[in-house]
């Protein structure tokens, strides 16, 4: 049966070829191999952008102050980095970020947004190889901390394999962390589960104030036939390991829900039906 990967990325190609500014420069080469779902080269990535807000953010990605650094899949139709960026940047532009902060929490005494970024280095282990790197970060005016992990065909959430260097890691760092996390049911997160799970419980581990962080994971709700998605997954791990009555903090947000939250404001709907058009309307 068909794969959601693979419904996405035939959806991806059906919308690109009836985009004058895509449809000429589709066919790029992954591992030696043509995909139509691929632009044709690197540079050609900022096709990838929506066209509304286009050049504003190709000037902002190329802007060494925000530090971003582009994946070297960025070209890719199905390129989830920018997807993320497709999606906050104009509510960045236009301030409307409470849109999403309200959705998240709506008795959120949130403030103004003081400060968002693509690529967030940790504040926790961003000093490290390997360091945590979120795709989207908010911190408002109140002290709020929202962390954003964004997921589109990805098949999985990160692993982490039980060699020296990730050993090490847990030894010296991440297993106080856990100890000491105020959301984490830390008696049952021992070296092997953290590492199946590396992703979402390193993640989670930056609710370092249970009452304003959060850890978001925005991801599709769809799926495979008969399969767990992405979605449901990462519910179930959240549910074992964070505590009740700090469920709030961690979250799973999907894509198909969130879209409602934005595409009717009256200066942003016309652009948000578009980005439904290209990522969402594939069923």
């Amino acid at each position: 049966m068909e794969t959601f990967q693979k419904k996405v990325k035939d959806h991806l190609v059906i919308y690109a070829k009836n985009q004058n500014d895509l449809k000429n420069i589709l066919g790029g080469i992954w591992r030696k191999n043509k995909y139509d779902h691929i632009l044709i080269n690197k540079e050609k990535y900022k096709y990838n952008l929506l066209p509304d807000y286009r050049k504003s953010l190709d000037e902002y990605i190329r802007n060494r102050k925000n530090g971003i650094k582009l994946h070297s899949d960025a070209h890719h139709l199905n390129s989830s980095q920018i997807m993320c960026m497709n999606f906050f940047y104009p509510l960045i532009c236009e301030n409307k970020l409470s849109y999403i902060l309200n959705f998240i929490n709506p008795n959120g005494q949130w403030g103004d947004v003081k400060h968002a970024a693509f690529e967030k280095i940790s504040d926790i282990d961003g000093k490290q190889r390997g360091a945590t790197n979120f795709d989207f970060f908010v911190e408002t005016s109140n002290g709020y901390k929202i962390y954003f992990e964004i997921k589109y065909t990805e098949n999985e959430f990160g692993r982490a394999k039980a060699d020296k260097s990730h050993i090490a890691k847990w030894d010296k760092m991440y297993k106080s962390l856990i100890i000491d996390s105020p959301i984490l049911e830390s008696n049952i997160i021992d070296q092997k589960y953290f590492f199946k799970n590396y992703q979402i419980i390193r993640n989670s581990i930056h609710v370092q104030n249970s009452n304003k962080d959060y850890s978001i994971f925005l991801v599709p709700e769809a799926t495979d036939y008969g399969k767990t998605t992405l979605y449901n997954k990462a519910k179930t791990v959240i549910e074992e390991v964070v505590k009740k009555e700090s469920a709030n903090h961690v979250q799973v947000l999907s894509w198909e829900k969130i879209i409602n939250v934005v595409e009717n404001d009256p200066q942003l709907k016309g652009y948000y039906a578009e980005f439904k058009k290209k990522y969402l309307d594939f069923v």
